[in-house]
């Protein structure tokens, strides 16, 4: 079965990278080692804010660790402001080294315990979480979530503006912890702190063993089609080189896992969040609106992996997704999947968003004719992940090794 067959058949994969290709922990740990190079700066080494505060900030709607940081900040110098009132206005955030010791009512730890889960109500479903909290602080000032830092500049500082790079402090020294020192040099060319090593690099190990690494490498682009999905950023391919639109999250966060794979240098296509953004700024979309599980994310996966063209790619989604925006009316696919052509899918991922992706990017297609079916394939990585994957008829593995094990004989016929 492959792209020439006379019925123009393929067979996709889809896969997540985190708790699915590689193991999960990198991220986890560059928040901490973040937030504990604040703690220090800020003169409360005691202060240890572990993984599972992150976790509770998943829980409650903010996901990623480009979020968790500033906000985790904020909610520090929120903290140390009422337990010392004195110390307002703080201004610039370099301007903190060493404040003046307090005796604080409560521990720091147990008000973000606290904090983390009011601020699902705040998230709007246009900006960022650090973005939609800013902007409660300034429409609820002292009633809102920061009710002592509403008004104070480094409040600014920390949420209004926090992916940028050129000028987010915390931005930067999450990425240094991410990528290393040496790769955020190279990637960014802003000189940071020497010597740290690369939290994905050291944590996050293979999860794919050898075996189906070489055969889906070997058959990919002949009798395989694949692709990640992944909410990881990831480089802007080549072809785009000259386009001067700015994406922030263009980083090379999926190469890194692709790298330890053996799949790096653009052999398996990677759809994270660069490509997205990508998107989504060329056509004035919300940032993350297209991220699973809208089905847009394994959409353009799709199209990516079979037509291995991403400016093809990129027009052709588009005139699906703007359909009054061009003059085919009938089937926008076609520049790619032949009519009437038959998609066997299958997805690979630890999370009920990846798996409603594909499975909606399926029904697309076979609204337009296709013959598109989706073999769900959930990775066991945490019981109530599970659970809900298996809501919409996923099967559960111990790991993808064992996901394949039955993928590829139910299929290589």
């Amino acid at each position: 079965m492959g792209k020439n067959s006379e019925k123009s058949e393929y067979r996709v994969l889809l896969f997540d990278i985190d708790g699915v290709l590689v193991s999960q922990g990198g991220y986890r740990k560059a928040f901490t080692d973040t937030v504990s190079w604040f703690m220090n700066y800020f003169g409360f080494p005691e202060i240890q804010i572990g993984r599972e505060f992150a976790d509770r900030f998943d829980a409650y709607g903010v996901l990623a660790e480009w979020d968790m940081v500033p906000l985790t900040l904020s909610f520090f110098l929120d903290w140390y402001a009422e337990n010392n009132p004195q110390a307002r206005p703080f201004g610039k955030l370099e301007k903190l080294n060493n404040l003046p010791r307090i005796h604080p009512a409560m521990p720091f730890p147990e008000v973000l315990w606290q904090k983390i889960p009011q601020i699902q109500d705040i998230l709007n479903g246009e900006d960022i979480p650090a973005l939609a909290v800013y902007k409660h602080c300034l429409d609820q000032k002292d009633q809102s979530i920061l009710p002592r830092l509403w008004d104070d500049s480094v409040l600014s500082e920390l949420l209004a503006d926090s992916l940028n790079v050129r000028s987010s402090w915390c931005f930067q020294k999450l990425e240094t912890y991410i990528l290393g020192s040496e790769l955020f040099e190279k990637t960014f060319h802003i000189p940071t702190e020497k010597g740290i090593p690369s939290a994905l690099m050291t944590v996050n190990k293979a999860l794919l063993n050898e075996k189906y690494r070489k055969k889906i490498l070997e058959m990919n682009g002949k009798s395989l089609y694949v692709a990640t999905i992944t909410a990881r950023p990831n480089l802007l391919p080549a072809c785009i080189k000259d386009d001067k639109t700015e994406i922030i999250s263009a980083i090379p966060e999926a190469e890194i896992a692709m790298d330890e794979l053996g799949w790096g240098d653009g052999r398996i296509k990677n759809v994270g969040v660069g490509i997205l953004h990508y998107y989504e700024k060329k056509r004035d979309l919300p940032q993350d609106s297209r991220l699973k599980p809208n089905p847009f994310h394994a959409l353009f996966a799709i199209l990516y992996a079979i037509s291995d063209s991403f400016e093809k790619t990129f027009n052709v989604v588009s005139t699906w997704d703007f359909p009054e925006k061009s003059e085919n009316k009938i089937n926008p696919f076609l520049p790619i999947l032949p009519e009437g052509s038959m998609l066997d899918i299958a997805v690979f991922e630890d999370s009920l968003s990846g798996i409603q992706s594909a499975t909606d990017a399926a029904k697309i297609l076979q609204n337009y004719g296709y013959i598109a079916q989706t073999r769900r394939y959930g990775i066991y990585t945490n019981p109530e992940k599970a659970e809900l994957m298996k809501t919409i008829g996923t099967n559960c593995f111990p790991t993808i090794n064992d996901a394949l094990d039955q993928y590829f004989p139910e299929t290589d016929q």
